[in-house]
């Protein structure tokens, strides 16, 4: 039952972290916002999981968090994270 528990909260954490890669709630004063707010997204709900471990709505999100922010970062995986990690999106 442990890893339920492990599971469960990893889940959780990643939720919460994917969140706020896609720039739900964040504030940020140095700039990024700004960029972030004129980077052209779309609405569409395609998850991918950035080398930062980070599940970002969908592609151009992440497009534009490595434009505004992380110039590394790139796609690790067409998938959520979490699917990703757990092997939840093969089929």
């Amino acid at each position: 039952m442990q890893s339920v528990t492990s599971a469960t909260t990893f889940t959780a954490l990643v939720t919460a972290i994917g969140l706020a890669g896609s720039g739900v709630g964040l504030q940020l004063s140095d700039g990024v916002g700004a960029c972030l707010s004129h980077c052209a997204t779309t609405t569409h709900y395609n998850p991918v999981c950035g080398s930062d471990y980070v599940t970002y709505t969908n592609p151009s999100t992440l497009l534009c968090w490595k434009k505004c922010r992380y110039p590394e970062l790139s796609v690790a995986h067409f998938s959520s994270c979490i699917d990703w990690i757990t092997g939840q999106n093969q089929v």
